[in-house]
């Protein structure tokens, strides 16, 4: 069924359907959870058409210069193109661990996203929102700092 299924027909309840009823795959649900949450992100992304622009500050230019060689390697600017605009593309970061049940997804614009695949129970969903808590502490501790 699925082998036939266009972007007009297809369903992700069959698609994901699949995976608990073919014994053959049943183990690589998790792919199949990667393979749609990256393609979700992505995308969204490209669909929006979200850009990044990078750019000196124009006060900066002789160290532009000085460091000309290295800026247009990894940054891609120099001192005559001090800014750049590029499409925004997120990246699976190569294989998963299994063992973690998620995907890692990093992005040309600073995020690195970790999606995870579990079933969502009251206690997972309070060590959740506890983590992120003290995530935003910290991170709010070290915005004061700097």
């Amino acid at each position: 069924m699925l082998a036939n299924a266009t972007p007009q027909n297809f369903h992700l309840s069959d698609f994901l359907t699949e995976f608990t009823r073919d014994k053959g795959i049943k183990r690589s649900i998790d792919k199949a959870y990667e393979i749609v949450v990256y393609a979700l992100f992505d995308t969204l992304v490209k669909q929006l058409r979200v850009t990044i622009t990078i750019s000196a500050d124009q006060s900066q230019k002789e160290l532009l210069w000085e460091f000309e060689e290295f800026s247009k390697l990894v940054l891609g600017i120099d001192s005559q193109s001090q800014s750049i605009t590029v499409p925004a593309r997120l990246y699976r970061a190569g294989v998963t661990n299994a063992a973690d049940r998620g995907i890692d997804i990093w992005a040309n614009f600073g995020p690195a996203i970790q999606v995870k695949h579990l079933t969502l129970t009251e206690d997972l969903a309070e060590d959740i929102c506890d983590e992120v808590k003290i995530t935003n502490k910290i991170q709010s501790n070290v915005s004061a700092v700097s």
